[in-house]
């Protein structure tokens, strides 16, 4: 009888820690929010390694043919400084990307809102440029 007693007590304190750490339903809401731009961050991370191969594989295909076209040298050039940017636009997002806890210290609610939707669109429009600069590449190495 002891035991269980003890047992209950243990699971009322564990339940009372729990709800303290859960926050204001803002606050579930802004790390709901800031949880789902970080899983887009996660699919796009990945993608880093997929424009080091794709830049590398058309740097080779520079070297190994000599003295290109014009207009052919002209677009793996392209293709290259559009795979830069879609890496340096991944970096800069990381960089400038706030954390949660800071945000609730020094934002309202709705500014945190406001800052990761915006958040939000960025790292989607990162997505996009490296999947543009990805097919572009992998497309011309394929010919």
């Amino acid at each position: 009888m002891k035991n269980i007693f003890l047992l209950f007590i243990c699971i009322g304190l564990i339940s009372a820690c729990g709800a303290g750490e859960r926050g204001t339903s803002e606050q579930q809401l802004e790390g709901e929010k800031w949880d789902k731009v970080m899983a887009n961050h996660d699919v796009v991370m990945p993608m880093m390694g997929t424009t080091h191969k794709v830049r590398k594989a058309l740097k080779a295909y520079q070297s190994s043919k000599g003295a290109l076209e014009q207009s052919e040298a002209a677009s793996i050039t392209k293709m290259i400084a559009d795979l830069d940017k879609a890496d340096e636009s991944m970096m800069d997002w990381m960089q400038n990307y706030q954390k949660l806890g800071k945000l609730q210290s020094s934002k309202s609610h709705a500014e945190i809102m406001k800052y990761l939707d915006v958040e939000e669109a960025k790292i989607n429009k990162v997505k996009e440029l490296m999947d543009s600069s990805i097919a572009a590449g992998q497309a011309f190495l394929k010919k």
